[in-house]
């Protein structure tokens, strides 16, 4: 539901039907924005912002990003619309994976009781 699957899953054919030069290379640039991300939210989680916070600051981000991908995808295919759409794509999978993938599996595990943890957790 957030989008982040397709990011992952089409990202090199997405990016070679928007006109981008090396799509497998942006790919591979895209992974290391998320690995960067995750470093980046575990360390923002701990020390700087509560767990709302960057829940709502993932969800912030995610949906702009989002939204500007899907204005760019109709505004036609040009190489200056592919570059920002590449962008805003390596923005959303930054945001996801800093925000709100990393803190999605403590929360999993806190809001049920301890009966039902291993189930919801699995579920999840």
């Amino acid at each position: 539901a957030s989008g982040v699957w397709f990011t992952i899953s089409y990202g090199t054919f997405f990016y070679q039907m928007a006109g981008i030069k090396n799509p497998f290379q942006t790919t591979i640039i895209q992974n290391c924005m998320g690995l960067f991300g995750a470093l980046c939210g575990m360390f923002l989680m701990h020390k700087v912002f509560g767990r709302r916070p960057m829940l709502l600051i993932g969800a912030g981000g995610c949906c702009i990003c989002m939204l500007a991908i899907g204005l760019l995808s109709i505004a036609g295919k040009s190489k200056d619309a592919g570059t920002a759409l590449v962008g805003f794509a390596l923005m959303f999978n930054f945001f996801y994976n800093g925000f709100t993938g990393t803190i999605t599996w403590p929360i999993a595990g806190e809001l049920v009781s301890s009966r039902l943890r291993v189930f919801s957790v699995g579920l999840g």
